[in-house]
């Protein structure tokens, strides 16, 4: 009986960590529509989050409770995404600015998942003893983790992977003449690397939506 409760509670587990995935990318493909429409609220609200995580930083800093060069690094791998407002909502995905913003973003990541979760049995690697007792606290609800990450780390670059365009879309030469243009043109990067997944074609869904209006009207 046990064996088959175990089994049952593994394959439930898994269930409903695939349902969230699933609720994940709904989610931020709504948020890209309404990125789409209100690209300068969009960007205007990303502006305001980087820096308020700038300055939770910063507070976080004056706290003492976390290693200093995390938290110093962590500052800098938001800075790095300062130049991608230039162009808001474009951006060019080969270039320095992407690739650095890229990089440091994912190295960030690395850095706060090897202080929660990696074997740091020595105790200099803390800046203070009571930095110990912090991380044991927090180790023990994965709520808290999941919370830091998503405020501290996947936030704001998550908030631009959802809300930027290839700036190759924006070129004329890019994306066509006329109606095309004007579809493809306004299609975040997101959107458009889940409607190539899906195998999603723009003028087929332009068609299922006037046959949608047409029912309700």
């Amino acid at each position: 009986m046990g064996f088959i409760l175990k089994a049952i509670s593994f394959c439930s587990g898994w269930l409903a960590v695939l349902i969230e995935g699933l609720c994940l990318m709904a989610g931020l493909y709504v948020l890209c529509d309404l990125a789409e429409e209100f690209a300068s609220y969009a960007g205007k609200t990303l502006k305001v989050s980087l820096y308020t995580i700038c300055i939770l930083h910063l507070l976080l800093m004056i706290d003492g409770s976390l290693p200093f060069m995390n938290i110093l690094f962590g500052i800098v791998a938001h800075v790095a995404f300062v130049p991608l407002l230039q162009t808001f909502p474009y951006f060019e995905p080969i270039s320095l600015k992407s690739f650095g913003a890229l990089g440091v973003t994912l190295l960030n990541h690395f850095l706060w998942c090897r202080y929660f979760v990696g074997k740091n049995n020595d105790t200099s690697y803390y800046d203070h003893s009571y930095q110990v007792d912090v991380r044991r606290e927090m180790m023990s609800s994965t709520r808290s983790i999941v919370g830091f990450f998503l405020l501290f780390i996947w936030m704001v670059p998550m908030g631009f992977f959802v809300s930027m365009t290839d700036l190759d879309d924006a070129l004329p030469g890019g994306a066509g003449m006329g109606a095309q243009f004007e579809s493809k043109r306004r299609k975040g990067f997101f959107k458009g690397l889940v409607d190539f997944v899906m195998r999603r074609d723009p003028q087929q869904q332009q068609q299922q939506q006037q046959r949608n209006n047409s029912v309700y009207y």
